[in-house]
């Protein structure tokens, strides 16, 4: 399996027996106030957040299957939120999983104003479905897929050989002469 973003989901999703249940994880953050879990899915020549910027990731094997994974708006007009609501009426989904908890640094990423702003754009409907599964931004950050797993591999062993190096060259400095 090729490293995507929706492969990642997939796999998550699986773990979770979420994958045909209709989910989707919602993930909004504005511009220098970012997800914490942005930063594991941003495009690399992306600086920050720009504007307000909205993915909603989904288990690609609804109605939204086929369409880019996940569902990303750089916006900060009602357009964003008209464009969210219908892209939820095509889909239905039966849970939308928010970043937050009270405990979790990692699946605590949307602000308090985001999901006030959330709430009423999206209006009880949808805000009756949202539910809060922290680890799935948890796992979101820590899952490799299978084309991932070379390249991970190779970063690993490259850390433990760099830490290896400095500690043998600090051990050298630090040994008493004479003895």
């Amino acid at each position: 399996m090729a490293w995507t973003l929706g492969s990642c989901v997939s796999v998550i999703c699986t773990g979770y027996k979420l994958l045909n249940s209709g989910f989707c994880l919602q993930v909004s953050q504005r511009e220098y106030a970012e997800d914490t879990v942005f930063w594991s899915f941003k495009p690399s020549v992306a600086f920050s957040a720009r504007r307000r910027t909205l993915a909603l990731f989904h288990t690609n094997t609804s109605s939204l299957a086929g369409r880019p994974n996940p569902i990303t708006w750089i916006d900060n007009t009602p357009q964003l939120w008209k464009e969210l609501r219908e892209v939820l009426e095509e889909f239905d989904p039966q849970a939308i999983n928010l970043n937050i908890h009270s405990h979790i640094a990692f699946a605590d990423g949307m602000h308090a104003g985001e999901l006030e702003l959330l709430s009423e754009q999206l209006g009880q409907k949808w805000i009756k479905r949202t539910v809060r599964k922290p680890m799935i931004a948890v796992e979101f950050i820590a899952t490799r897929v299978p084309g991932q797993l070379a390249t991970y591999k190779d970063l690993q062993v490259l850390t433990v050989f760099r830490i290896l190096i400095r500690l043998n060259k600090y051990a050298s400095y630090r040994r008493p002469s004479g003895r």
